[in-house]
């Protein structure tokens, strides 16, 4: 299998790093927005026969249909987070724009969290079958804990070095389907999403990345439901 997190680890390296081959154009980055939906200021109670649910789905098929969506679903659970929409636009404010029709967030139900994500954008697929056929993953926040250690330019070198050879070997041993860092600064640092839904196994994966080991990453797991087809399968580059 081709190195297909390749261009990930160029971007998640330190900005000092010497100059890399350019990647497969299959794998080139492309800067994205990442809408986290999570729950609203407005709580009031809605019946399943909303017509604002209908809307809403309809919205966000169309969405995934034109491709300007690059991945939707729902997060499964009673958090805050609530769904997760990908949109292949630049700026926050275009993300903005397109879901500011949405009834649920017109309305306050939902709010949209925007982060700007560095992603090879073809590694999704078409939606090709229904909208509504979909199967789980994991949706992997990579998190900057406040107790993040310091560490030596020397010691970070290694952990980053370590953290990449990790990402590489859990995307050919065909665990994790796409990966990527955030572009602001912030403890939100990355998603990484797995093709499996067991936590242990995933803990697992990533039992021997230096970051986590040094508590400079910690794994914040989501199931999430997507439109059967859209990641990439297994063992395509």
């Amino acid at each position: 299998m081709p190195t297909l997190l390749a261009p990930f680890a160029l971007v998640l390296a330190a900005a000092s790093a010497a100059p890399s081959p350019a990647p497969h154009p299959d794998h080139e980055m492309f800067q994205v927005q990442l809408a986290m939906l999570r729950t609203g200021p407005n709580r009031a109670e809605t019946k399943p026969d909303d017509p604002r649910q209908a809307a809403h789905l309809a919205g966000l098929e169309a969405l995934l249909k034109n491709r300007t969506a690059l991945i939707v679903g729902p997060v499964e659970g009673t958090g805050e987070l609530r769904g997760i929409v990908v949109l292949d636009v630049p700026t926050r404010v275009e993300a903005k724009k397109l879901l500011s029709q949405d009834p649920w967030i017109a309305s306050g139900h939902l709010v949209a969290d925007y982060r700007t994500w560095l992603v090879a954008k073809k590694l999704f697929r078409p939606l090709t079958g229904a909208f509504m056929d979909v199967e789980p993953c994991t949706f992997a926040l990579l998190v900057r804990p406040s107790t993040a250690p310091d560490l030596s330019p020397e010691e970070r070198t290694s952990v980053q070095a370590g953290h990449m050879a990790n990402i590489e070997a859990m995307a050919k041993a065909g665990e994790l389907a796409i990966a990527g860092p955030f572009v602001e600064d912030t403890a939100l640092r990355g998603v990484f999403v797995f093709r499996t839904t067991d936590g242990a196994k995933i803990d697992a994966l990533v039992a021997n990345d230096p970051a986590v080991k040094r508590g400079r990453l910690r794994l914040e797991l989501h199931t999430w439901w997507v439109s059967k087809g859209v990641m990439p399968p297994a063992g395509v580059p």
